[in-house]
């Protein structure tokens, strides 16, 4: 069981989230995938209609759930957009006391910025659209991820951190992140 100042901070996290990706106004035709065949693979074109036209504040867990390792295949712009799903989605886990959904979710999630250790890179070219206000809640979310998991991930987090950070500092200069 989750101490409640853990179920109140994963909340404040969603709640950061979900102010900073209020306003984002989602593309009129996302390019859903950037898998070469995915207008013939069945999983991509069933992917597509379940994300096609849909805010990501309506997506539901269950949606992101059987869509999580799809998302690798998500076009830049595409990513950039649902990401709070999936970190809502994820979120919802932990709130719900479903520690290892939670965590490997997580995972999913963040697989495509946690892998390859090329951070700060895969962030800008990923996440280019983002504000100041988006950066900060995403690097509160890794934060959250990372002081409450056990995953192995953990220490990888750090460094999406730490890219995050140097992003935030180079674009926004230092803690005057724009909202």
């Amino acid at each position: 069981m989750k101490e409640k100042s853990e179920i109140v901070r994963a909340t404040d996290v969603r709640t950061l989230i979900e102010d900073a990706f209020s306003r984002t106004i989602a593309p009129e035709d996302i390019f859903i995938s950037n898998y070469p065949r995915a207008d013939k693979d069945p999983e991509m074109i069933e992917m597509r209609k379940a994300f096609r036209g849909k805010r990501w504040k309506d997506i539901p867990e269950d949606i992101c759930w059987a869509y999580g390792y799809q998302a690798a295949f998500f076009s830049d712009e595409a990513y950039a957009y649902y990401l709070p799903a999936y970190m809502a989605a994820s979120l919802i886990a932990f709130i719900g006391g479903r520690v290892s959904d939670f965590e490997g979710f997580t995972n999913i999630t963040l697989d495509d910025l946690l892998s390859g250790g090329r951070f700060a890179n895969a962030l800008r070219t990923r996440l280019k659209a983002y504000r100041g206000s988006q950066w900060r809640a995403l690097r509160s979310f890794v934060i959250f991820f990372k002081e409450s998991s056990n995953s192995f991930y953990g220490p990888t987090a750090a460094s999406v951190i730490f890219a995050i950070d140097s992003i935030l500092h180079e674009n926004f200069g230092g803690n005057n992140f724009p909202s």
